[in-house]
């Protein structure tokens, strides 16, 4: 199937688009999980897209923890097939990675897996609600 869309700029998912670091993630909050006496399977429905803060955590002490750990695990991450040279190709001002990360993960995962960070970033550090907010709160 060839597609073929005209557009003025694109935002991407960090994860699962431009990297997959979803090892690593999927086992920090399961160790988390397992610290907090909490089933791993009922939290990993619950974490993905949302901002550490937003998934119930009892203080911001437990989500510089994550981050920490986190960042340790880098190499974990790889690129996603295709998508350097795909944003290559374009100009950076028409991208921009949108990720309920903070600032500081998106800038390490990707310069790890060597995807280029020219595009603009839209981080946690930079939202008031996750991407799920909308969901979430007409459930």
């Amino acid at each position: 199937m060839n597609w073929h869309i005209e557009c003025t700029a694109m935002l991407f998912d960090m994860d699962g688009t431009l990297v997959d670091s979803t090892p690593c993630i999927e086992g920090l909050w399961r160790q988390w999980a397992v610290r907090q006496h909490l089933n791993p399977d009922f939290v990993m429905q619950h974490v993905h897209g949302c901002r550490g803060i937003e998934t119930h955590l009892d203080t911001a002490a437990e989500v510089a923890l994550l981050l920490t750990e986190d960042a340790r695990t880098l190499d974990s991450t790889v690129a996603i097939t295709s998508a350097a040279e795909f944003l290559a190709q374009r100009h950076p001002r028409q991208w921009a990675v949108v990720t309920s990360a903070p600032r500081t993960m998106p800038l390490a995962k990707l310069a790890y897996a060597g995807q280029p960070t020219l595009g603009h970033i839209i981080s946690a550090d930079e939202v008031s609600q996750c991407k799920k907010h909308r969901l979430l709160s007409s459930s």
